[in-house]
C-alpha cells in the first residue's frame, strides 16, 4: 500500500525496497542431471517463442559422451541422431546448440567426465591383519 502512495505521487525515490508485488526470484533453470546422459539419451530443450519451428522441422537434440580427439578426455555432447554419432554443430562438438537454448555452458564439454589422477587399487599390507583380529 505504501509502495503504491509513493508511486503515484511521483515519490517512487522515498521507497528503497523495490516493488514488493514484483517477483525478485529469477526463474531457476532446471540443471542438468549428468548421470542422465552417461548413454546417449534425449534432451527436451526448453521451449522459446523466437526458436519455435514448424512441427514437421522440429529437431530433436541428444547428449551423450565422447572421446575427445586427444584420447585423454570423456567429454559431454550434443548430437542430432539417437546414437550421439553426429555433433548438432560443426567444430564445438555442439556446445554452441546447448548455449543457444540453455544460456550456459555444457556441462563437462570442456572438463573430462573421468579424472586420470590414479587411485591405488591394491590395499595396505595390514588390511588383512584387521579384519581377522
Amino acid at each position: 500500500c505504501q509502495y503504491a502512495c509513493f508511486i503515484d505521487r511521483g515519490m517512487d525515490y522515498c521507497w528503497e525496497g523495490g516493488d514488493p508485488d514484483a517477483d525478485d526470484e529469477p526463474e531457476e533453470q532446471e540443471e542438468l542431471e549428468v548421470q542422465e546422459y552417461m548413454e546417449c539419451a534425449q534432451i527436451d530443450f526448453p521451449e522459446d517463442e523466437n526458436r519455435r519451428l514448424e512441427e514437421d522441422e522440429e529437431v530433436q537434440y541428444f547428449i551423450g559422451p565422447y572421446c575427445a580427439d586427444s584420447g585423454a578426455e570423456i567429454l559431454l555432447g550434443v548430437f542430432n541422431d539417437e546414437f550421439c554419432t553426429n555433433f548438432a554443430s560443426e567444430g564445438d562438438a555442439g556446445r554452441s546448440v546447448y548455449y543457444d537454448y540453455m544460456g550456459e555452458a555444457l556441462p563437462y564439454s570442456s572438463e573430462s567426465l573421468v579424472d586420470m589422477n590414479c587411485i591405488p587399487c591394491k590395499e595396505p599390507g595390514d588390511a588383512d591383519m584387521q579384519n581377522n583380529q
